[in-house]
């Protein structure tokens, strides 16, 4: 079947780090790489118990490589891309060179998700592999599409893959199928048959091939080993390949270029990526700590520390401290006149009388509303990057619409959602629009207008169906139940209830409230 396809030139391929571990290239796999720079991270002592637990976590082997990018980014911004030269200067392997010769003999074009250019070498302008999550010779725009993973291929690339799998087999090899939103384009593209290679009937790519019952085309799935079926190819087709350098990998050094980048970075740095990464393992307490050795050897930004603190504390519910260290951000913030972190510390510090038990939302409002003065101001002064700066208003704007709702502001808080829905739809973050598509489909719920709340859940529901957003169903759930019972219509509070109860146990989280 690959060989029909390509002859009859109806083959795109789908490759992932796998090609680029054969040597004498010798790439580390994802997961490797994350490992990688984590570990490079967490190299100094003090730094050492964290990594440990970080290793251990379920939950980190579960994210993939480009969350983990873009978390360090937060932290270190452009030093990051130091550490990319690992992938810069390694020499290519017989896989690329073969995938190359069958793009220009056969017209098989390569879509990827890798950041190397090693197969891009060996191609013209008029065969340019389309590198779905960027590549390293723009690593600022790189990391730009790490932000966008969790939310869907960026829509000019999205296009580029519909419009090149239309009707054609999709071989995937080397790749684990861990990317939701590759996943996503392919399961909803229009490609006619996928070929996907696995190394191992026991790989972790045969339970991410679970996600494609939903295809509509069909599915083969072969073991075999990478090398050895392109080497196939080569010979079947005569392809002239030339030599592929020593077996010998190259960059047997990569551990200690990792190390090197590490070592370039503050501690303070490395406190604030293992505080970041914590809050993605879901270890609060932790989290909490490590911004605050942080704080005590930074040299500036310390509000950021706070801020960082603040959040942490508020994942696990613990409203005293949450509250205390949000208080300590602001000040720390205006200290360093820190415009941004300011208005996150006063976000924060609403969020702390807004969410403990829904009780003190005329406290929470003002210090939205302070938040977003600060930024409106601090938007007028410095032109601060749109992206980052659209992401916070809309957060700060949904927060408000919450504390109005709870006040009986209604018509405000309205306003409010809708101009946070605005925001969130410019910046694409799907996660965002969705939550505010539910505050908004419950506002009608408590209002029993019920033919606009279920308007509003049903676009919730796309998208939480679409970006397999377990966590924000609960809540849709548990919200809708609360309102159903205070509305006295008690049945069917409880059985919405009793499906948020059952979903928040599937999750098996220990974080508090909702993603805003």
């Amino acid at each position: 079947l690959l060989i029909e396809s390509v002859d009859k030139r109806s083959l795109v391929w789908l490759v992932g780090a796998g090609v680029s571990m054969s040597p004498p290239c010798s790439l580390p796999s994802g997961p490797q790489i994350k490992d990688l720079a984590v570990g490079a991270i967490c190299k100094a002592d003090q730094l050492q118990k964290y990594w440990s637990v970080i290793h251990r976590s379920p939950k980190f082997k579960n994210i993939i490589p480009e969350i983990v990018f873009q978390r360090i980014f937060e932290c270190i911004g452009p030093k990051l891309f130091a550490f990319f030269d690992l992938l810069r200067f390694a020499p290519a392997n017989v896989n690329h060179k073969v995938l190359a010769a069958l793009y220009q003999v056969k017209g098989t074009p390569i879509l990827t998700t890798n950041f190397d250019q090693l197969i891009d070498q060996y191609l013209s302008l008029e065969h340019s592999v389309v590198h779905l999550h960027g590549h390293i010779r723009d690593v600022q725009q790189m990391t730009i599409t790490i932000n966008r993973v969790g939310k869907g291929l960026h829509i000019d690339t999205s296009k580029t893959l519909h419009h090149l799998v239309k009707a054609k087999a999709v071989c995937v090899v080397g790749y684990s199928g861990n990317d939701d939103d590759v996943r996503r384009a392919l399961i909803s593209s229009d490609a006619e048959t996928i070929l996907w290679l696995v190394r191992d009937w026991n790989d972790r790519v045969m339970a991410n091939l679970g996600h494609l019952n939903s295809y509509r085309g069909r599915v083969f799935v072969s073991k075999w080993d990478i090398r050895s079926m392109l080497r196939a190819l080569s010979r079947f087709y005569r392809l002239d390949v030339g030599v592929v350098g020593s077996r010998q990998s190259l960059i047997p050094k990569k551990d200690a270029t990792a190390e090197a980048w590490a070592r370039s970075l503050s501690l303070a740095d490395r406190y604030a990526c293992v505080s970041k990464l914590l809050i993605e393992v879901e270890e609060y307490k932790l989290s909490s700590d490590s911004a605050e050795e942080g704080f005590r050897v930074a040299k500036a930004k310390k509000g950021w520390f706070k801020n960082q603190s603040a959040f942490a504390m508020r994942m696990v519910g613990d409203f005293r401290h949450f509250k205390k260290f949000a208080e300590q951000a602001i000040s720390c913030n205006r200290a360093e006149s820190n415009s941004f972190g300011l208005a996150m510390a006063y976000n924060l510090l609403g969020l702390s009388y807004l969410e403990k038990a829904k009780s003190e939302p005329r406290k929470a409002t003002p210090f939205f509303r302070r938040a977003l003065s600060i930024l409106n101001r601090h938007a007028a002064r410095t032109r601060p990057a749109q992206q980052e700066f659209h992401i916070l208003m809309s957060q700060i704007l949904n927060n408000l619409g919450l504390s109005l709702r709870h006040e009986g502001k209604e018509a405000l808080a309205l306003k409010a959602y809708k101009r946070s829905l605005q925001l969130k739809r410019r910046t694409g973050d799907l996660l965002g629009f969705s939550q505010t598509c539910i505050n908004i489909s419950l506002f009608y719920y408590r209002q029993r207008n019920f033919t606009l709340a279920y308007r509003w859940r049903k676009k919730a529901l796309d998208l939480i169906t679409k970006l397999n957003l377990d966590f924000q169903e609960a809540y849709l759930l548990r919200e809708m139940g609360s309102a159903a019972c205070e509305q006295g219509r008690l049945r069917a509070g409880k059985h919405l209830l009793r499906a948020a109860l059952q979903k928040y146990k599937q999750i098996g989280t220990s974080s508090f409230g909702i993603s805003l």
